[in-house]
């Protein structure tokens, strides 16, 4: 009768240990997964985390958003330390690779950043997700026929992905492909008004030299953001491409007012004696 109550005993401080060290890392997972995290959030995720860790539940998991919330934290050493103990404890799990890349991503190193995303999409090659941000490191390194590829796998993979067609459609503006530009961005103002959506529809218009269009266009963008003292510098040389001088010159003044500083030097040159 004393031996089955101790192994009685023994499995019930078995099964609460469990459930007490799972609930770390639920409600540690639950402040990481939100929308927005302050900086306070962070740091009590990683303290979740941590009971977790020493509690020998979810192991993996926990070290691979411990990860992710110290490199959130500016802690790379310590996140690739993490990230590299998840993988060892399961090498299959897809997202291990995302946030591997994703450390490496924030730091600037895109070409490690991407060897890490191969990965990922290896085991996975339908998360959208993965894609997304191997375009957007192709982008940079200045690899768009790559970056390029990669956004029409994010849309085929999901239609509703505004920013993707954002992202691809200043890709084509990059490469002066104006008027495929304009039907990316046409897409995503489609779905969600967004207005560097408009903006960059501006842009482009502007480029094709539709400038009325153009205006309109960054009328709508200027209205969403304010404070965006590139905005209106683009509106004011569609002005000047119209003749309209006086309408581009006080788009500059209020451009610099914002600290837009390249707006200066055409304040100087074409608005002389209009600067006070």
């Amino acid at each position: 009768m004393r031996k089955i109550k101790i192994i009685t005993f023994i499995i019930c401080c078995f099964f609460v240990g469990k459930v007490i060290s799972q609930d770390y890392y639920n409600k540690a997972f639950k402040i990481y997964s939100k929308d927005s995290l302050s900086d306070n959030d962070v740091n009590n995720a990683i303290k979740l985390f941590d009971l977790a860790i020493d509690a020998k539940q979810k192991i993996a998991e926990s070290f691979l958003y411990r990860a992710a919330c110290r490199s959130i934290n500016k802690q790379f050493f310590e996140a690739l330390s993490d990230i590299r103990k998840s993988i060892e404890l399961d090498s299959s799990n897809f997202k291990a690779y995302y946030i591997y890349g994703r450390i490496y991503f924030e730091q600037g190193f895109y070409y490690n950043a991407i060897k890490f995303y191969n990965k990922g999409l290896k085991i996975n090659k339908f998360d959208a997700v993965l894609y997304d941000e191997r375009a957007l490191c192709y982008s940079l390194i200045g690899d768009y026929e790559n970056a390029l590829r990669d956004y029409d796998m994010v849309i085929k993979l999901d239609k509703k992905n505004e920013r993707c067609y954002v992202n691809r459609g200043q890709l084509f503006q990059l490469l002066k492909n104006y008027t495929r530009a304009i039907q990316d961005f046409d897409e995503a103002i489609s779905l969600s008004k967004n207005p560097i959506a408009y903006a960059n529809k501006g842009v482009a218009l502007a480029n094709l030299g539709q400038n009325e269009k153009a205006i309109e266009y960054f009328f709508i963008a200027i209205d969403k953001l304010p404070a965006a003292g590139d905005l209106l510098y683009e509106r004011a040389m569609s002005y000047l491409a119209l003749n309209r001088k006086e309408l581009a010159c006080l788009d500059l003044k209020k451009s610099i007012e914002l600290g837009y500083k390249k707006a200066e030097s055409t304040l100087n040159e074409i608005c002389k004696g209009k600067s006070n």
